[in-house]
Order: C-alpha cells, then sequence, then structure tokens
C-alpha cells in the first residue's frame, strides 16, 4: 500500500527535479547593452541558427 506511493513521489519528485533544471537553463539574465561582447553576441546567434534558443 506504501510502496505505490513512494513511487509515484519519486517519480513526482524527479520530475520537479527536472523542471527546474529546464527552466534554470531557459533564464535569460538581464545585462547592460555596454556589458556584451562581441564574442557573446556571435554565441547566441550561433545557438539561434542551430534552433537551440
Amino acid at each position: 500500500m506504501i510502496l505505490p506511493a513512494l513511487i509515484a513521489l519519486s517519480v513526482a519528485v524527479f520530475a520537479a527535479l527536472l523542471w527546474l533544471d529546464w527552466r534554470a537553463r531557459r533564464r535569460v539574465r538581464p545585462v547592460r547593452a555596454a556589458e556584451v561582447t562581441p564574442e557573446q553576441i556571435r554565441y547566441v546567434a550561433r545557438r539561434s541558427e542551430k534552433g537551440d534558443r
């Protein structure tokens, strides 16, 4: 009786951790325009060409 509940809880925790990891990787951090380097611009351009935003 308790084993299915523990399995369900484990799956829910694992899914939540995956979601938090995905969200952290997708977060856009604000930055002032004067602080953006040409290398950062090239990096973002390469990623957007691949479709990996």
